[in-house]
């Protein structure tokens, strides 16, 4: 038996993000060595909705005081965190169920 199965149902995205395992045990965003200096979205997956990326990226251009600007570096630590398109994509996934699904694919079309 998992902690996921043990835990409440509202507190389980958390500790899956916490374990970087979603309910099918696929990994949420990318580890390793080299993405912890990279911003939070350039370790995201091609999944995860452009508009959470590109709100990410801003928040990185508008924290970064070495390149003000520029969303390829890092901004501030926890902004970042906050703003990670992975991490909202899978919170929003999981409360939202099939009906934030399709809500969230259908807003793909449109654009």
């Amino acid at each position: 038996m998992t902690i996921e199965g043990l835990a409440p149902t509202a507190i389980v995205p958390f500790i899956e993000w916490w374990l970087n395992n979603d309910w099918k045990g696929a990994p949420i965003r990318r580890t390793g060595d080299k993405t912890e200096l990279n911003p939070a979205w350039q370790n995201a997956y091609n999944n995860v909705p452009a508009r959470l990326v590109d709100l990410n990226k801003w928040v990185n251009a508008k924290t970064n005081n070495i390149a003000p600007g520029n969303p390829e570096m890092k901004g501030n630590d926890a902004l970042d965190w906050i703003t990670d398109p992975s991490m909202l994509n899978h919170f929003y996934s999981s409360w939202s169920g099939g009906m934030g699904t399709f809500v969230q694919r259908t807003a793909r079309y449109w654009r």
